[in-house]
C-alpha cells in the first residue's frame, strides 16, 4: 500500500495539548460514571491499542469510533500488524524486537473500497513532544518531495478540522504522475507521547465523504 509504506520515514510530534478534563455528571446511573471513570484512567496510564469490531473499530483512548461503510473491505488487527512487520522482514527480527515495533508503530484501523482507490486508516506513533506540529508537517513534505514518481503539490497545511469533535490539523497533498491523480489527507493530532494520524488515500473522490463520516465520538 503507497500510503503506508510512506509512514516508516517520519517519527515527529507536536506540541502538548491542553490536559483533558472531565465532568462527572453526579448521577446515580453508575453505568454512566463507570465509562466516565475508563476514559480518566487510559488518559492517565497513556496509550491503549483500540479494538478492531465487526461493524468496524473503537478506542477509548481516543475516545473514537468508526462504523465500516457499507461495501467496504476492512482489516483484522493481525493482518495490520502483519503489514507493519513485513517491512522489517530482512531483519529476521525475533518476537521480542517485533513487540517493540508494534509498541511504536500501530495500525489502528484499516478500510479501503474493493476497487482500491480510496484507503482510510488510523496511525499511532511514538514521537518526541519537542517536535513541534509546524515541523512534522515538514518532515511530511520533505518525504513526499522526494518521491521519484510522484509530482507533489501541497494543497493545505495550516487549516484544522475536526473529527469525531476532536481538532486535528489537516495536511493534503496532491500527487500527479501521468494523468493520475492522487489525494493524500492527513489529519494529525497529539496525545501524550504519540501522534494520531488518520490517512486518506485516494484517487477516487466521489467515496471521501462516505468513508469519512464513519467517525463518531466514543
Amino acid at each position: 500500500f503507497l500510503a503506508m509504506a510512506m509512514l516508516f520515514t517520519t517519527a515527529c510530534a507536536y506540541e502538548e495539548e491542553e490536559p483533558v478534563r472531565y465532568v462527572f455528571s453526579g448521577s446515580d446511573d453508575s453505568k454512566v460514571d463507570e465509562e466516565i471513570m475508563q476514559q480518566v484512567l487510559a488518559h492517565q496510564m497513556g496509550y491503549r491499542v483500540g479494538e478492531v469490531t465487526d461493524e468496524g473499530w473503537e478506542s477509548t483512548w481516543m475516545q473514537m469510533r468508526y462504523t465500516i461503510p457499507e461495501g467496504a473491505i476492512s482489516y483484522t488487527r493481525e493482518e495490520m500488524d502483519k503489514e507493519i512487520l513485513s517491512l522489517y522482514e530482512e531483519y529476521d527480527l525475533g518476537y521480542e524486537a517485533q513487540q517493540a515495533i508494534l509498541e511504536e508503530t500501530r495500525y489502528e484501523m484499516f478500510v479501503e473500497t474493493p476497487e482500491k482507490d480510496f484507503q482510510l486508516f488510523v496511525y499511532v506513533e511514538l514521537s518526541d513532544p519537542s517536535t513541534t506540529m509546524d515541523e512534522y508537517i515538514n518532515a511530511l513534505e520533505l518525504q513526499w518531495s522526494q518521491s521519484d514518481i510522484w509530482e507533489v503539490t501541497t494543497v493545505s497545511r495550516d487549516e484544522t478540522e475536526k473529527i469525531a469533535e476532536k481538532e486535528f490539523r489537516h495536511v493534503v497533498f496532491q500527487c500527479e504522475y501521468e494523468g493520475i491523480v492522487l489525494y493524500e489527507e492527513m489529519w494529525l493530532r497529539r496525545i501524550g507521547d504519540r501522534m494520531i494520524r488518520i490517512d486518506a488515500s485516494y484517487i477516487n473522490p466521489e467515496v471521501r465523504e462516505q468513508y469519512m463520516s464513519g467517525f463518531a465520538p466514543n
